[in-house]
């Protein structure tokens, strides 16, 4: 328990701190707060486009049409693992980018990114279960009439 000397100084320094005051401290913490999963409040993070996003779930909506309101929940989810899965791929790819710059090889490369090389995979392999697990569940519901990919929503965009 704190004492009434330590409760008057924690009080006074608080007072002190009242957050980033000019337009740069403010940019520089803007995307603290930001959370991830459930906890979040949009799936789009600083980078992406939130029309694209939604030009995107509105094709999956409209090519996999469900009935009902688990259907609609399981489109809802393979929407989101489609989106964090291209994320992941392009992420993956800018770790090797970035990792064989200046001339470093394959193998450079390779060794020095390995663990989060690995950590990206593991996601990937996670996201792409979970997807054949919600396109299972829509086939066996009936949805699944026609059930589109990520990339076939790309080829069309261009």
């Amino acid at each position: 328990m704190a004492s009434p000397a330590q409760i008057t100084a924690n009080r006074a320094n608080a007072l002190l701190s009242t957050g980033p005051a000019t337009a740069e401290t403010k940019s520089a913490v803007r995307y603290n707060a930001i959370k991830y999963g459930i906890h979040a409040k949009s799936l789009i993070i600083p980078g992406e486009d939130p029309e694209e996003f939604e030009a995107f779930k509105k094709f999956q909506q409209d090519a996999c049409n469900p009935q009902d309101t688990v259907e609609q929940q399981c489109v809802d989810q393979l929407v989101m693992n489609l989106w964090r899965l291209n994320r992941l791929q392009n992420a993956e790819a800018e770790i090797w980018t970035a990792a064989m710059e200046n001339g470093a090889t394959l193998g450079d490369a390779l060794e020095s990114k390995s663990p989060l090389l690995d950590r990206v995979g593991r996601m990937i392999d996670r996201l792409q279960r979970s997807i054949r697990q919600i396109t299972s569940r829509l086939l066996k519901n009936g949805t699944g009439r026609k059930l589109p990919s990520f990339r076939s929503f790309l080829s069309e965009a261009v």
